[in-house]
């Protein structure tokens, strides 16, 4: 008798092991699943591994002015962009204007080596300080008188499409007058000259182009 109850108690030890067991083994799965489940929201991207990429932000339409050129005249020509939303917009535009037309039907009106130093806009006026790239290196977009006149009205133009901007002020690695490498500063590429803040002039904007395109990202 005392063999026939050891035998069932073994047996039911036996019983409980084996439903422990399971009830391990489908915890295990379970969390195992779970897990997996809450891996797909992280999209390994080209920065660091894992790394979940950030929603899209609210984008705003900035105006930037090009050249265009034909066999009798020159002109400036609107370009507007689709630009993520910044705490300083101007400074995004500058370097817009500087990076280039998007489209072959526009050229570039300022060298693409310039740097922006610094931009600072207090009561109307923004004051731009560029680096000398923008004398040096005049070459890459033709330093002519009409050239100049686009290079600097295409500055002016594009700050001033911003409200809080009225007139603009240049400065070459901090100055406005005297020599940066032995070049006078005042005289910009020889012609017009920065003696004086730039205003918004729109006598040198062309007309429009009208194409099915939408406005383009940067």
């Amino acid at each position: 008798m005392k063999d026939m109850s050891t035998k069932r108690v073994e047996q039911k030890r036996s019983a409980a092991f084996s439903i422990a067991f399971l009830i391990v083994v489908l915890v295990l799965v379970v969390l195992l699943l779970t897990g997996c489940a809450g891996e797909k929201g992280t999209v390994a991207g080209p920065g660091r591994e894992g790394e979940t990429p950030e929603a899209a932000g609210p984008e705003v339409t900035i105006t930037l002015y090009f050249s265009r050129w034909t066999e009798t005249e020159a002109y400036l020509v609107a370009e507007k962009r689709e630009v993520a939303v910044h705490e300083n917009l101007p400074l995004v535009a500058l370097q817009g204007l500087i990076k280039g037309p998007a489209t072959d039907d526009l050229l570039p009106t300022l060298p693409s080596t310039t740097t922006v130093l610094s931009l600072e806009i207090e009561n109307g006026l923004c004051t731009v300080n560029f680096s000398k790239e923008i004398l040096f290196d005049a070459y890459q977009v033709g330093p002519s008188a009409t050239g100049e006149a686009l290079a600097l009205g295409s500055i002016a133009n594009t700050l001033t499409e911003f409200p809080q901007i009225q007139e603009v002020k240049i400065l070459i690695e901090g100055k406005s007058e005297g020599e940066v490498d032995r070049w006078p500063v005042e005289n910009f590429w020889g012609h017009v000259g920065i003696y004086e803040s730039l205003t918004r002039d729109e006598s040198i904007i062309g007309p429009p182009f009208e194409p099915d395109d939408q406005p383009l990202q940067i």
